[in-house]
């Protein structure tokens, strides 16, 4: 390919080697997506703000929008996705999908997931990402959890006042796993991290591989903090352990 047009690919005009002008592109639209303004550039050239038919706004490289690479902020991606598979009407445990949701999106913006409606056979409506329901995760609305948690005999750790330290770190590592409305639940399932479906689906294989607390002061703490809860990835730990094994956070921009 010429300098030329090597240069018109990334947003530029060329004159023999040296760059003379910008291409206009301001205004110009490549798909769904308005280019709105500049954006500064990377190792692929300028890349450029644009605004999306769905009312998103996203920066993209001059090279991907010419080519054709990026047509969208991502919900034609999305789009396409929900019309190959049609899952309403289907059972996964308890739950009947009813229609899709809206999609979850992390605050990051990076995951995705797309999210459904569902009624439990117990009469209740909720809201489940497919992903959590295809794998077996999520089997009801929460009512077979609550039954079993009503009932001793299920895994002999209730207690007079409640239920035993194990258990309620299960089932919390179960709510950041899986419950969008979940105040951490966009560092854990937004981010898709999981519990194994041995664990998932019997408390007791979960205690047997880890154990009971060493102490009142230690939590469940994954080894790989990018890593699922699974038995190689995990161990109860102190706060000091649980703070030095945390991932490493973003520099503020200056």
């Amino acid at each position: 390919m010429g300098d030329a047009a090597h240069c018109i690919d990334i947003g530029y005009l060329c004159n023999g080697r040296n760059m003379t002008a910008k291409v206009e592109m301001i205004g110009k639209t490549f798909g769904r997506l308005t280019v709105l303004s500049e954006a500064g550039s990377d190792t692929q050239g300028p890349r450029w703000r644009c605004l999306c038919v769905c009312g998103r706004v996203t920066e993209v490289s001059g090279k991907k929008l010419r080519y054709g690479a990026t047509k969208s902020c991502g919900c034609l991606q999305d789009e396409v996705r929900r019309k190959k598979v049609d899952v309403i009407g289907l059972r996964f445990g308890r739950l009947i999908i009813t229609g899709d949701a809206e999609m979850y999106v992390s605050p990051s913006g990076k995951a995705r997931l797309r999210q459904v409606s569902a009624r439990c056979d117990c009469g209740n409506d909720t809201v489940v990402t497919l992903g959590s329901l295809k794998e077996g995760i999520t089997t009801s609305c929460g009512c077979y959890w609550l039954e079993r948690l009503a009932d001793p005999r299920k895994h002999g750790h209730t207690r007079k006042n409640g239920v035993s330290p194990e258990y309620r770190s299960w089932r919390g590592a179960i709510q950041r796993c899986e419950n969008p409305n979940a105040e951490r639940f966009p560092n854990y399932g937004g981010r898709g991290v999981v519990m194994c479906r041995e664990w998932r689906e019997s408390f007791a294989s979960f205690l047997n591989d880890m154990g009971q607390k060493p102490s009142a002061t230690h939590s469940i703490d994954r080894i790989d903090v990018d890593g699922n809860y699974e038995p190689k990835n995990c161990r109860w730990a102190t706060p000091a352990e649980q703070a030095s094994n945390k991932r490493p956070r973003k520099k503020a921009l200056r």
